[in-house]
Protein backbone atom coordinates (compact mmCIF):
# COMPACT_ATOMS: atom_id res chain seq x y z
CA UNK A 1 0.00 0.00 0.00
CA UNK A 2 1.47 3.53 -0.54
CA UNK A 3 0.43 6.47 1.52
CA UNK A 4 0.81 10.21 0.22
CA UNK A 5 1.99 12.70 2.05
CA UNK A 6 2.61 16.24 1.97
CA UNK A 7 6.38 15.72 0.10
CA UNK A 8 6.60 12.14 -0.30
CA UNK A 9 5.05 8.53 -1.23
CA UNK A 10 5.96 5.73 1.56
CA UNK A 11 5.25 2.01 1.15
CA UNK A 12 3.24 1.05 4.31
CA UNK A 13 5.42 -1.26 5.34
CA UNK A 14 8.63 1.15 4.86
CA UNK A 15 9.79 1.62 8.04
CA UNK A 16 8.93 5.60 8.11
CA UNK A 17 9.01 7.34 11.59
CA UNK A 18 9.98 10.17 13.63
CA UNK A 19 13.34 9.52 13.09
CA UNK A 20 12.98 9.53 9.62
CA UNK A 21 10.80 12.64 9.27
CA UNK A 22 13.35 14.62 11.64
CA UNK A 23 15.81 13.88 9.24
CA UNK A 24 14.34 14.68 6.50
CA UNK A 25 13.12 18.21 8.72
CA UNK A 26 16.08 18.78 9.41
CA UNK A 27 17.95 18.27 6.16
CA UNK A 28 15.05 20.99 4.66
CA UNK A 29 15.61 23.28 8.07
CA UNK A 30 19.91 23.96 7.35
CA UNK A 31 19.10 24.41 3.72
CA UNK A 32 16.86 26.88 4.39
CA UNK A 33 18.85 28.47 7.06
CA UNK A 34 21.37 28.70 4.00
CA UNK A 35 18.82 30.55 1.89
CA UNK A 36 18.01 32.83 5.04
CA UNK A 37 19.62 33.02 8.55
CA UNK A 38 16.66 34.18 10.01
CA UNK A 39 15.74 30.58 10.16
CA UNK A 40 18.15 30.09 12.68
CA UNK A 41 15.91 31.14 15.43
CA UNK A 42 13.89 28.36 15.05
CA UNK A 43 16.57 25.53 15.44
CA UNK A 44 16.65 24.59 19.37
CA UNK A 45 12.42 24.77 19.78
CA UNK A 46 11.70 22.99 16.84
CA UNK A 47 14.18 21.27 14.84
CA UNK A 48 16.67 20.18 17.66
CA UNK A 49 17.31 16.52 18.48
CA UNK A 50 14.88 17.13 21.84
CA UNK A 51 12.07 17.97 19.39
CA UNK A 52 11.82 13.83 18.89
CA UNK A 53 10.54 13.86 22.45
CA UNK A 54 8.55 16.46 23.24
CA UNK A 55 5.40 16.24 23.80
CA UNK A 56 2.57 18.83 23.46
CA UNK A 57 -0.08 16.99 25.50
CA UNK A 58 1.87 17.07 29.11
CA UNK A 59 2.70 20.60 28.91
CA UNK A 60 1.27 23.44 30.41
CA UNK A 61 -0.75 26.02 28.56
CA UNK A 62 2.11 28.50 28.48
CA UNK A 63 4.42 26.29 27.21
CA UNK A 64 1.97 25.43 24.53
CA UNK A 65 1.09 28.77 23.66
CA UNK A 66 4.72 29.96 23.58
CA UNK A 67 5.24 27.17 20.89
CA UNK A 68 2.21 28.13 19.02
CA UNK A 69 3.69 31.48 18.64
CA UNK A 70 7.10 30.00 17.88
CA UNK A 71 5.75 28.26 15.07
CA UNK A 72 3.57 31.13 13.83
CA UNK A 73 6.49 32.82 13.41
CA UNK A 74 8.10 29.93 11.90
CA UNK A 75 5.41 29.83 9.41
CA UNK A 76 5.18 33.64 8.46
CA UNK A 77 9.58 33.21 7.43
CA UNK A 78 8.92 30.35 5.67
CA UNK A 79 5.97 31.86 3.52
CA UNK A 80 8.02 33.29 0.99
CA UNK A 81 10.30 29.96 0.39
CA UNK A 82 6.87 27.56 0.57
CA UNK A 83 6.89 26.27 -3.42
CA UNK A 84 10.50 24.92 -2.42
CA UNK A 85 11.61 21.60 -1.41
CA UNK A 86 13.26 22.41 1.78
CA UNK A 87 10.14 23.99 2.64
CA UNK A 88 7.93 20.99 2.02
CA UNK A 89 10.68 18.81 4.12
CA UNK A 90 10.64 21.36 7.37
CA UNK A 91 6.56 21.80 7.12
CA UNK A 92 6.21 17.88 6.90
CA UNK A 93 8.43 17.52 10.16
CA UNK A 94 6.32 19.97 12.02
CA UNK A 95 3.03 18.56 10.86
CA UNK A 96 4.21 14.82 12.02
CA UNK A 97 5.09 16.54 15.39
Amino acid sequence: MIEKQFIVLVKRNFSCNYHYHSFQGTNGFEELCLLDSGFEEFERVLFSDTSLTFERSIQTKEVNDSLNLTIQRFLIRLSPYFLLSPAHKALEWLVHR
